[in-house]
């Protein structure tokens, strides 16, 4: 490679993950060499740059500084030149230059045959942050409904630069390497099955639905696979759903699959296993392992299920007449009631304090969020009504922390505490102007970024509420594929 040569596409980055350890490496390789002598070894080769990853939970915080490793084949006056590209993608699509900005000069005096390393702090040669200054755009003064009125401070920023060229120059030669260095918190690079909601378990394991793929999966919180339900296709298509809307499980162990026709059951190790109380509500399938629809050929449809306090089931019934139908552990149904206003039911979540959170869809159809007295149906608290229909929530997701995120899609959710209070996010989310504090956006086309740039948002596809540890979100899959797997992201 010859230094007029363009820069390559993408720095040179790869997440090392060794199972089991606590520090982890970003590492590149060498991306090009010059000056090589045309005989014998080089003087300088293996140049490796690394930053150091921390394991935090389910993600990993980083630090600025990094560490530069090379080796000499003879002693040799050494220099490592830190040099850096542009700040951000959205200005430029290009985001190399041809001749990176020297930021740092790291002279090392003579060094010594065989392998060496050093350290760079992450500073310039004047011991400040790396900063780029950039005009801001006439979308951003827009964005910030500035356009006429902005200062001259506001029409230029300080970008952070995190992208730079690392050369070892050494014998008269040099290698070099493009470095995107990470900053804040870095998640693993994770590539699961697409999923709709998930729910915590008791062991603090993922339980996932897999719409296409007809199934529950259970992950462990570092996304390994732990089991699936059902755990084959062995037995055929009647002991398993046609497709897999919602997840749960109960203090027994037992895993449940749920789509419009009820609530599929299994054992712990995935097989289907009947419910104790059967009755005319157990009649879809044969088996009757499938709690819901009266029979194959009623019209009878479910939106979603809670499991409460003793293991009590909730299960939402959309079609023919909207109402919560409340079942024991074994099957047996206890008691119905319906909602006000005449609305259906759609997801449903166990708040504990005996209170059920839900989405209440009317006719138009647009959407309020609901908090249901669990015995009796009494609205305990309603957020949004018809002539102010909230955000026409129609879904919501809810985890461990009894936090309810709810929205008209995916790509738009408002989150709110067990009482129905607005709870902020606290995190860097994707975001628009005039979002509210509590609220998340994934609609691409108003964020403003080039496809793919870094914090371009994909598609929302289902939320996975964690608690403490934050919230998942799967990327929607765009076709009907049992076996593709789509990125998630962490919040």
């Amino acid at each position: 490679m010859k230094a007029s040569d363009p820069a390559p596409k993408s720095a040179r980055r790869v997440l090392y993950l060794s199972q089991g350890a606590a520090l982890y490496t970003i590492s590149a390789i060498a991306s090009g060499v010059l000056a090589l002598a045309s005989a014998g070894l080089a003087a300088v080769s293996d140049l490796r740059v690394e930053q150091t990853l921390t394991l935090a939970g389910a993600t990993y915080t980083v630090t600025p500084a990094l560490k530069i490793s090379f080796q000499l084949s003879q002693a040799s006056p050494v220099t490592v030149m830190i040099s850096r590209h542009l700040a951000r993608y959205e200005q430029f699509k290009w985001p190399y230059l041809a001749k990176p900005i020297i930021v740092r000069e790291l002279n090392q005096g003579t060094m010594g045959v065989g392998p060496q390393t050093i350290t760079w702090d992450g500073l310039d040669q004047n011991g400040r942050e790396v900063i780029e200054e950039q005009n801001t755009s006439t979308k951003e003064l827009a964005a910030m409904n500035l356009w006429t009125t902005a200062t001259l401070e506001q029409l230029t920023q300080r970008k952070p630069v995190n992208l730079f060229q690392i050369s070892v120059e050494a014998g008269g030669e040099k290698v070099f390497t493009n470095f995107e260095r990470a900053v804040g918190t870095v998640r693993p690079n994770r590539m699961v099955r697409p999923f709709k909601m998930g729910v915590v378990d008791r062991d603090g394991s993922f339980l996932v639905s897999d719409f296409w793929g007809a199934c529950v999966w259970r992950y462990s919180p570092q996304w390994e696979v732990l089991g699936r339900f059902p755990r084959d296709h062995a037995q055929g298509q009647g002991f398993e759903p046609e497709e897999c809307d919602a997840a749960g499980t109960d203090s027994l162990g037992n895993v449940f699959a749920m789509n419009f026709s009820g609530i599929f059951r299994f054992d712990a190790n995935g097989d289907p296993t009947p419910w104790p109380v059967q009755s005319e509500y157990t009649r879809y399938k044969n088996f009757g392992h499938v709690l819901g629809r009266r029979g194959p050929s009623t019209d009878e449809r479910f939106r979603g299920f809670a499991v409460g306090d003793g293991d009590n089931i909730y299960l939402s019934q959309y079609q023919p007449d909207g109402r919560i139908l409340v079942f024991n552990k074994d099957g047996l149904l206890l008691r119905t009631f319906s909602l006000p206003d005449g609305r259906r039911p759609g997801p449903i979540w166990w708040m504990g304090n005996n209170t059920i959170a839900l989405t209440g869809i009317g006719s138009n159809p647009e959407g309020v969020l609901l908090y249901l007295d669990a015995t009796t149906g009494a609205v305990k608290r309603q957020l949004g009504s018809a002539s102010a229909p909230l955000n026409d929530p129609l879904k919501s997701w809810a985890g461990p922390d009894r936090t309810v995120s709810a929205g008209h899609t995916e790509g738009d959710v408002r989150r709110y505490d067990a009482n129905g209070d607005p709870v902020p996010f606290n995190a860097a989310l994707p975001a628009v102007p005039d979002n509210l504090p509590h609220e998340i956006r994934f609609y691409a086309h108003e964020v403003g970024l080039p496809r793919n740039a870094p914090g371009y948002p994909q598609p929302a596809g289902g939320y996975l509420v964690a608690g403490n540890s934050g919230f998942w979100v799967s990327s929607a899959l765009e076709i009907n594929d049992p076996v593709a797997e789509t990125e998630l992201s962490h919040f």
